[in-house]
């Protein structure tokens, strides 16, 4: 073989190679890490707004923590939805399950909705769905406990 076609096929597999690493990372790695970004936010939007009670919080504090849930769940979602191979890598406990996703934004979405019950029933229930989005993320059981704590809870 000549010198000239060795370093041709040496070029061409150090492109290729090139190639397929950035395939693998345009399509798995950014959407997972992007997923594990919304996981942390989520976390972030739980010890905010978590125990908020809507019926003595401002309004324009309720406004927020609607808009924060809603709109977490919807991009938990869409980034879920771009991951290839999904019901795989759930399987594999590389992402969450789709099946806890969507418990995730259902949850999401009730801590979002305004009560239709008593207060402390309605506060109750908020706690109970933190915590089991806390436990779906296997985020330390600790960490809501530990938080300084929400406004407006209702002492």
């Amino acid at each position: 073989m000549s010198e000239g076609l060795k370093i041709a096929l040496t070029a061409l597999a150090g492109i290729s190679v090139f190639v397929v690493g950035q395939i693998i990372q345009k399509l798995f790695i950014e959407p997972i890490q992007e997923q594990r970004k919304l996981k942390a936010k989520l976390v972030h939007v739980l010890a905010t707004y978590g125990f908020v009670n809507p019926l003595l919080a401002p309004k324009e504090l309720l406004k927020e923590s609607k808009d924060s849930c809603r709109e977490l769940a919807a991009e938990l979602q869409a980034a879920t939805a771009i991951i290839p191979f999904n019901g795989v890598l759930g399987f594999l406990h590389i992402v969450p399950k789709e099946a806890d996703i969507q418990a995730i934004t259902t949850k999401l979405g009730s801590l979002s909705d305004a009560p239709s019950i008593d207060e402390w029933t309605y506060i109750f229930g908020a706690v109970q769905r933190a915590y089991k989005i806390q436990s779906i993320l296997f985020v330390s059981d600790n960490f809501l406990r530990k938080y300084p704590g929400p406004k407006y809870l209702g002492d």
